[in-house]
C-alpha cells in the first residue's frame, strides 16, 4: 500500500533525507517520487534512479497471468 521505494527505503533503514541527498533532490522531492510510485504515475527513469540511490538496480518485466509463454 506504500509503494515499492518507500517500503524498500524504510527496510534497509534510510531517511528521505538521505535518498534525497543522494538523489541530489530535496525531501519533499522524494515524497513526491514516492508520491507518483503509489499513483502509477512515476517513470522508469525515475525508478532506475531511484534504485541505483539505494545501491540496488532496477528489474523491469512481464509476468503472464496464466503460466508461462
Amino acid at each position: 500500500p506504500t509503494g515499492w521505494i518507500k517500503a524498500i527505503r524504510t527496510a534497509i533503514g534510510m531517511s528521505m533525507q538521505q535518498l534525497g541527498k543522494k538523489l541530489n533532490i530535496s525531501k519533499q522531492g522524494v515524497m513526491d517520487i514516492e508520491k507518483r510510485e503509489k499513483e502509477g504515475s512515476i517513470t522508469i527513469k525515475s525508478l532506475r534512479e531511484v534504485a541505483r540511490a539505494m545501491d540496488m538496480k532496477l528489474v523491469y518485466g512481464f509476468v503472464p497471468n496464466n503460466g508461462s509463454l
